[in-house]
């Protein structure tokens, strides 16, 4: 391990998956370069402090009522968090400065999003360094938004959306990322965006996960625009330094390819009469009590650390056919953190059809309207207790009447559910559907001519991140390393948009590109290279303060 340098460093994730894994990445980078690592935390899906024994984490509490905490209005949850985290944040800080002797802080890290620790890092005489995790092109992007929205194009119709946007090339109208975003205030949106921007321009530097050669253009863009220091340090999880042997798996695995060997991890229940076959087969025993009511909750949490253990057994053993990716039942919802911990892709297989699994994704909406007209039951003295969804329940309700959320459905056709613990079934199921979404993608045992209206509303229940529609535009226009596929869901066009790839001479074209940006991100993290030097210019401007 490297020396310690007698510096302290505050960081300040955004509690979003995507957010947490490239801070933690560059919380071990710089703790690796001799600093001592301090994490601020809120309630919301916080990482386990004991998977990080050399770092120091302190939590402080988002303030937010329980009917705020649970909003799927992301925009809204994180305008009210930077908010009410003023105060806990500040007084967090000023303890941590009054307390931390032995290596003073130099500094505090925070995602840009957490535009309300600038203010509170200027209050305390404290640099405030951004970290972006996304890429500079989608950040130019949203700089430009007032002027985009100055200029008309937010209000476009349809006919105009293939026109290029001159300001921002090689985007096109459908390419702002706006009409996806899932909130109720576009204005807040706006506002939030601008707040987002104003406070990374207000601070004392700013860290990409990206790097020079991808981005050199939107690189010499944003100088002109930002003048700030800025550091491109990326791409994290090749830079920041783990086990060597760890290190050496993560790059075999990256390159696995279709022609791997299917591997079979399952539990094996001690009152199960069999398993299924597979090429290959793990089996692990879990004991537990065959009259559960339902299994699923325990057994995802029962489960995890045997199948950790299988997995890492199979990334250990598996040399010829590099394992490419995890595919799990919908239900197994505990594996999505676990492929995220060792960057490996999980996709989800729903046994289900699609427009069962959209009632399922609506059953906290239509919980609401069940537990309005349960405190009106209760007044009737119908009903004592809470029980969704129960046939004993429904009966007090016109069984005929359309459920308007899931339509064609009617009352009557609500799932039964048969559970001790109705709480524990919301949880399981929230756990479920949040999870899938985080997962690399969905397979579907349907096809689309039976489906295509539940399939359509799928995609846009389960959208995209809102920049990723930017980079999208980047990666086939500007990077040329792949295909727009628009919003096409039909068999036949993503057909001939595959043989385009797969076997036509356009394909092998995007297939070299990619080859030599590998070769590219290989030598940016080496001795010498572009993320390499910017890392060494980040630590001694750290050491600067």
């Amino acid at each position: 391990m490297k020396h310690r340098v007698g510096r302290s460093l505050i960081l300040f994730p955004v509690p979003y998956q995507g957010h947490i894994n490239p801070m933690l990445q560059l919380a071990n980078i710089l703790y690796s370069k001799g600093f001592s690592i301090i994490i601020i935390q809120l309630p919301l899906n916080p990482p386990n402090p004991l998977n990080y024994p050399h770092f120091t984490f302190y939590s402080i509490p988002d303030g937010l009522l329980e009917q705020e905490a649970c909003t799927a209005d992301a925009t809204q949850l994180l305008v009210l968090i930077n908010i009410k985290c003023v105060k806990p944040f500040s007084d967090c800080l000023s303890k941590l400065l009054l307390d931390v002797k032995e290596d003073p802080i130099s500094c505090i890290i925070t995602d840009a999003h957490w535009y309300f620790t600038q203010p509170v890092a200027d209050s305390v005489k404290l640099p405030r360094i951004v970290i972006r995790t996304g890429d500079i092109s989608s950040f130019l992007v949203a700089a430009a938004f007032p002027l985009l929205r100055e200029k008309g194009y937010f209000g476009t119709k349809d006919s105009q959306l293939e026109e290029p946007i001159i300001e921002t090339p090689p985007l096109k109208v459908k390419d702002l990322p706006f009409p996806v975003v899932k909130t109720q205030d576009q204005e807040e949106l706006h506002s939030y965006v601008a707040r987002m921007i104003n406070g990374s321009k207000g601070s004392s530097g700013l860290i990409w996960n990206s790097f020079e050669e991808l981005e050199q253009d939107s690189l010499t863009r944003f100088c002109q625009e930002f003048p700030i220091p800025i550091f491109t340090i990326g791409p994290f999880h090749k830079i920041f330094e783990m086990g060597l042997r760890t290190y050496e798996l993560l790059e075999m695995f990256s390159g696995g390819g279709p022609s791997g060997v299917a591997y079979g991890l399952s539990p094996k229940l001690l009152y199960d009469g069999g398993v299924a076959n597979a090429r290959q087969f793990l089996q692990f025993y879990i004991k537990i009590d065959a009259n559960l009511d339902p299994i699923s909750p325990v057994l995802n949490i029962k489960c995890v650390k045997p199948f950790s253990d299988g997995l890492s057994k199979l990334l250990l053993d598996v040399k010829e056919e590099p394992i490419s990716c995890i595919i799990t039942d919908v239900l197994w919802y505990f594996t999505q953190a676990l492929a995220d911990s060792i960057k490996l892709p999980r996709i989800v297989l729903s046994t289900i059809d699609i427009s069962t699994f959209h009632v399922l994704a609506a059953l906290p909406l239509l919980r609401e309207g069940l537990l309005w007209n349960q405190s009106n039951l209760k007044h009737q003295g119908i009903l004592t207790s809470y029980q969704p969804f129960m046939h004993e329940f429904l009966k007090y309700f016109p069984l005929e009447e359309p459920v308007i959320e899931a339509p064609l459905l009617k009352v009557k056709d609500l799932p039964e559910v048969k559970t001790q613990d109705p709480e524990d079934f919301d949880h399981y199921r929230a756990r479920t559907l949040t999870e899938s979404k985080a997962s690399s993608g969905f397979i579907w045992n349907t096809f689309e001519e039976l489906q295509k209206d539940s399939l359509t509303r799928f995609c846009q229940e389960f959208p995209i991140p809102i920049f990723t529609i930017v980079v999208a535009r980047y990666a086939s226009d500007a990077w040329k390393i792949g295909i727009h596929l628009d919003d096409i869901v039909e068999r036949g066009k993503i057909e001939r948009i595959i043989k385009r790839l797969m076997v036509e001479a356009e394909g092998q074209r995007i297939r070299e590109r990619i080859m030599s940006l590998k070769e590219k991100v290989n030598i940016c993290v080496r001795k010498g290279g572009s993320s390499y030097r910017s890392l060494a210019s980040l630590v001694d401007y750290i050491l600067s303060f």
